[in-house]
């Protein structure tokens, strides 16, 4: 059916329905999020000792083990209703900006539940306003519709690959206003694959499903596709700030994606949202660095009680490397005095691996201020009670020595006392901490009190001969000269005497 611009009428004065601007179904989000993930073979079999490398469960969870996981299986996307088999329905009438009137046969736009539901309850000459979209936009839009109808699975959107950006805006607002949005994420592909500067049109409300689709169909992706400046998008979207979790949800299964290109777009888009929903889950990243970088990066953030309940439970783990990073993490995340840090750090000195032991020792200082009595009292119990093994004494004095400094003579006969009954390991950690509690030497001063005569090193020069019999300048004048310029105006006064 051929479009006609009807009339020129004021466009009415009623607002758009609301249900002309819903934003895209739950369902279809759901759909489009849901990718699983895989793990090689060597994966499963690692070492339980080594870094978590299972990033698809949802933090904060019990730290992640190396498990067997479901194959990346993409689901098949929901089949599209079938248009009208009624050649006689009326045909609807949409309204531009500037009150141009189109009719258009229902069945073009079957795709819109909106479409569907005014269809059926009969209502289909009800005019549909479209207040932000202007008339040539209305006109490109519908002959997409008419190369289209229903937008069949594998249409594409590159008829509209000439159109300036204003009308392409419009036209994204047509999908939003009619609920069609997601229905159109191949044909969205395909055009960002041509114009990547639509990226910027795109309404927040698509991004999400939008990353979802390339989740599932990633193997049919163009090379031309800007992947880094989608993720890049997504993690930055203002909109989605508000519920960092949805954006972190999205991009998780990316980092265990097959291929490495998708794996480092997903962690360098991570890597960039300051928000700590993305750092607790690149805390079991495998790669060492990146999680070293991320848990300095914490420190950044602003210092929240609810961060520390997260992560103690990544204690759990049976890799001693998250165990470790989990305690430096705690101590940056923590304001100073923070009961509940200070509580599991204690906890952690009987920790069997001694890198966990040792980063509650230099944790600690971050959070205790010096002779904080409840503190000092806590971990005393720690060095002082033999029914617990000498790992455990021996960092709790190494604690000691730091947070209680005027306790110095008792920490002292402690050390002194390690030094005799401990294993060797612990005996050096007895004397590293009695080399802390020395008192610092006082600076000899026998020197600058001496005869008063008043002479400096810079002058303990002066009568002595260089390799030709004469006598050098003193230091201080030769340095003074020699500042002058250039020339070595110390060998020029050698030269003259």
């Amino acid at each position: 059916m051929e479009l006609k611009a009807l009339s020129e009428a004021r466009l009415p004065a009623s607002s758009m329905n609301a249900s002309a601007t819903a934003t895209p179904t739950t369902t279809a989000e759901t759909a489009a999020t849901a990718p699983a993930t895989a793990v090689t073979t060597e994966e499963a079999a690692a070492d339980s000792t080594a870094a978590p490398t299972d990033l698809t469960t949802p933090a904060p969870a019990v730290p992640m083990a190396a498990s067997k996981m479901p194959a990346w299986v993409p689901p098949a996307p929901p089949a599209p209703p079938p248009p009208p088999e009624d050649a006689d329905m009326a045909p609807l009438l949409l309204r531009s900006a500037e009150g141009h009137l189109f009719e258009v046969p229902p069945r073009w736009l079957w795709r819109s539940p909106i479409i569907r539901d005014l269809a059926q309850d009969g209502d289909v000459e009800q005019e549909i306003p479209l207040p932000k979209a202007s008339t040539s936009a209305v006109e490109s839009f519908l002959s997409h519709c008419e190369m289209y109808p229903a937008f069949p699975t594998g249409h594409s959107l590159r008829s509209l690959c000439n159109a300036t950006n204003d009308v392409l805006s419009d036209i994204l607002w047509i999908l939003k206003a009619l609920d069609i949005y997601s229905v159109m994420l191949p044909a969205f592909v395909d055009l960002l694959s041509e114009r990547e500067e639509v990226l910027e049109l795109l309404y927040s409300d698509i991004l999400i499903p939008l990353v979802g689709y390339l989740g599932m169909h990633s193997a049919d992706i163009s090379s031309n596709f800007p992947l880094r400046a989608v993720f890049r998008r997504l993690a930055h979207c203002p909109r989605l700030k508000q519920h960092p979790e949805r954006t972190v949800d999205s991009l998780r299964p990316f980092l265990a994606h097959p291929t490495e290109e998708w794996r480092n777009a997903a962690l360098e888009a991570m890597l960039s949202m300051e928000v700590f929903e993305a750092k607790v889950l690149l805390l079991q990243h495998r790669d060492f660095l990146t999680r070293s970088r991320v848990c300095r990066s914490l420190s950044d953030l602003p210092h929240d009680e609810a961060h520390i309940g997260v992560l103690r439970q990544y204690l759990a783990s049976s890799s001693f490397e998250l165990r470790e990073l989990t305690v430096k993490a705690i101590a940056r995340v923590a304001p100073s005095g923070c009961q509940l840090a200070i509580d599991i750090f204690i906890g952690c000195l009987t920790d069997m691996a001694r890198e966990v032991r040792e980063a509650v020792v230099e944790s600690f200082p971050k959070l205790v201020l010096p002779d904080d009595q409840a503190t000092v009292a806590k971990v005393m119990k720690y060095a002082v009670d033999t029914t617990y093994d000498w790992p455990t004494r021996a960092c709790a004095l190494a604690v000691l020595a730091v947070i209680a400094p005027s306790k110095a003579d008792i920490l002292t006969d402690m050390a002194s006392q390690m030094q005799v009954d401990a294993p060797t390991m612990y005996k050096l950690r007895a004397t590293r901490v009695l080399e802390r509690l020395a008192p610092e030497p006082l600076p000899d001063t026998a020197d600058s009190s001496g005869s008063g005569s008043g002479s400096s090193s810079d002058d303990i020069d002066c009568g002595r001969e260089n390799d030709s019999g004469h006598k050098k300048q003193p230091i201080k004048e030769r340095n003074q000269l020699s500042a002058l310029g250039g020339k070595d105006w110390a060998e020029v006064f050698d030269e003259e005497d």
